[in-house]
C-alpha cells in the first residue's frame, strides 16, 4: 500500500459524508441540487478541491460512470502532458493524475461500491508550486471517507457537532467568529449558532444564558417571542401576546408556533453554542439532540416533552 499522509489535517463533515483533508483546506462554497450535493474547498490562496455526491434511485453501473468520466475529462486530457492511473486504491475508489503543461497537477477520483446507488466524484488541484504530494492527499481522503445516516455529523472550520438525519440543512451564515446553520424538517426550523472566543463574547453579561437571551431577542426571526435566561445555562421562550396576538407571519405560514431554545458552553474550544427550534407538535422535540437539552428544562410555551435517549429516526 502507498504511504499515508502525515501532515496536519482536520475533518470535513457535510450532508452525510465525512473525510479528512490537509489542515489549511476548508469550505468555500456549497450547493444543493436535486439528489446532488456539491462543495468546494480552498486554502488561503486558491481552490483545492471540488466534490459532489449523489444517491441514485437506481443502481449506477460502472460503464455509465466510465462514459461520463471520459466525456468530461476530454478537455483535461488535451491540456495534460501526462496521465497516470493510481493503483492500490481503497475499495470502491478509482483515480487518475493529470500533469498539465504548466506544471499543475489535477487528481480526478470517484467512489462507487456496494449497492452502487451512492456515487461521489472528486477533483483535487495542486499548483506547480505546491509541495503537497497528490497521492498522499488522495490517500488521506479515501482512507477516512465515511457515509453517515443518523446522526449526521457537520464539521467545518472550528465547529463540529451532530444532528438527526431527518433535519436537512437549509441555509448558513459562516462568518468569522459567528457561524449560523439553519436546518429544517418540513416546515420546522432549527437555528444553530456557534460563537468563537466565548469568554470575550459573554464577558459583559452575568451569565452565558443572559447573553444568549439578549442575542436571540434581537433576531428578526423570533419577534413573536420574549426569551429570558433561566439560571446560567437555560432559556425560557415566552410569547409576546400583548403585541403579536396572532403570532408572527412566518409562523402562520408554516403553522409552527412552539419553541425550544438552549445553549451550551464548549470550554475545550472556547465556544458557545446557542440554538432555537421552532416546531409544530410536542413530539417534534425529539428532533433535538439528546445531549443538548437538560432533562429538567422547561418552557413557558409548549408542553414539557418526553425525552428519549436516542435521536428520532
Amino acid at each position: 500500500m502507498p504511504p499515508s499522509y502525515r501532515g496536519p489535517r482536520h475533518r470535513i463533515a457535510w450532508d452525510g459524508i465525512s473525510f479528512e483533508v490537509p489542515d489549511t483546506w476548508n469550505l468555500a462554497e456549497y450547493a444543493f441540487k436535486k439528489r446532488l450535493t456539491r462543495i468546494e474547498l480552498e486554502d488561503d490562496y486558491e481552490p483545492r478541491m471540488f466534490a459532489e455526491w449523489t444517491i441514485s434511485p437506481v443502481p449506477i453501473t460502472p460503464d455509465s460512470v466510465d462514459k461520463r468520466y471520459k466525456k468530461q475529462s476530454r478537455k483535461l486530457v488535451e491540456k495534460s502532458k501526462e496521465e497516470r492511473i493510481y493503483e492500490d486504491m481503497p475499495p470502491g475508489w478509482h483515480a487518475r493524475l493529470y500533469r498539465q503543461n504548466d506544471g499543475a497537477r489535477i487528481v480526478v477520483a470517484y467512489y462507487l461500491r456496494d449497492s452502487r446507488k451512492f456515487f461521489a466524484l472528486l477533483q483535487l488541484y495542486f499548483s506547480k508550486d505546491s509541495r503537497e504530494d497528490p497521492r498522499l492527499v488522495l490517500n488521506l481522503i479515501a482512507e477516512t471517507f465515511q457515509r453517515h445516516h443518523n446522526p449526521v455529523p457537520w464539521a467545518v472550520y472550528d465547529i463540529s457537532y451532530e444532528m438527526p438525519g431527518n433535519l436537512r440543512l437549509l441555509s448558513t451564515e459562516l462568518a468569522a467568529g459567528r457561524k449560523l446553520m439553519v436546518f429544517h424538517r418540513g416546515m420546522r426550523k432549527f437555528h444553530v449558532w456557534h460563537f468563537s472566543v466565548a469568554d470575550v463574547v459573554t464577558e459583559e453579561y452575568d451569565t452565558p444564558a443572559k447573553f444568549a437571551a439578549s442575542f436571540l431577542n434581537f433576531q428578526p426571526h423570533f419577534r413573536a417571542l420574549d426569551i429570558d435566561a433561566d439560571g446560567e445555562d437555560r432559556l425560557i421562550c415566552k410569547r409576546r401576546r400583548w403585541r403579536y396576538p396572532l403570532g408572527h407571519f412566518d409562523e402562520i405560514g408554516r403553522m409552527c408556533f412552539k419553541y425550544r431554545a438552549g445553549l451550551r458552553l464548549l470550554p475545550d474550544r472556547n465556544m458557545l453554542r446557542i440554538w432555537i427550534y421552532n416546531y409544530r407538535r410536542d413530539r417534534d422535540i425529539t428532533d433535538i439532540p439528546a445531549d443538548w437539552l437538560p432533562h429538567d428544562t422547561h418552557s413557558e410555551y409548549g408542553a414539557k416533552p418526553r425525552f428519549k435517549s436516542e435521536h428520532r429516526p
